[in-house]
């Protein structure tokens, strides 16, 4: 019994030193600004492609609603989004996987697919997520979901977080630059 339970311990501890000389490093890129006319536009992007990333933005003093995150890898049009608080749009799953095609139904022409939808409630702060199986990196955009009633989303401060991991001792995690474009104006949406 003593020797099985050594045998066990033993089996566990390389396993646990294995996964451990196996984990890579990550990088963390990370940048801070208001939304304009409605939106928050921003571009990241690493030196070369990654195994796997994560974006996150934070919003905060945000009016309650449902904010979209959308991910393009050419610019967005600076023309306004307008998406319905019932569009079927945000039932669409999140996140990409290496090499996967934008789901058709789940894509904004012109301004890109949506990688996160996240409802913010009372006190205004939140966070959108999506995570991505390569790349280098591209545009996003966050809107607040319309109800019919307009409600201004302008300096709405957002801080946006990039953790790039590389997987396997092959790849290499890479620092994005992120440039939040604060000059992109388009005015309300219109229905």
């Amino acid at each position: 019994m003593i020797l099985r339970g050594l045998a066990s311990f033993a089996a566990a501890s390389a396993v646990g030193v294995y996964l451990l000389a196996c984990q890579s490093a990550a990088l963390t890129s990370g940048e801070h600004g208001s939304m304009r006319a409605e939106t928050a536009v921003f571009h990241a992007q690493a030196d070369g492609a990654n195994h796997r990333w994560d974006v996150d933005v934070s919003l905060g003093d945000a009016p309650e609603g449902t904010y979209v995150l959308l991910f393009s890898t050419d610019e967005p049009a600076v023309t306004p989004v307008a998406i319905k608080e019932s569009d079927p749009i945000l039932k669409c799953p999140t996140g990409r996987a290496r090499r996967a095609l934008p789901e058709p139904t789940c894509t904004i022409a012109g301004h890109g697919e949506v990688v996160s939808v996240a409802r913010i409630g009372v006190g205004g702060a939140g966070e959108l997520r999506a995570a991505f199986d390569g790349g280098n990196g591209g545009w996003f955009s966050v809107v607040r979901a319309d109800d019919g009633k307009f409600v201004s989303t302008d300096r709405v401060p957002y801080d946006v977080r990039i953790v790039s991991e590389a997987i396997t001792k092959d790849d290499k995690a890479r620092r994005f630059t992120i440039d939040v474009s604060p000059n992109r104006t388009s005015g309300r949406p219109t229905s």
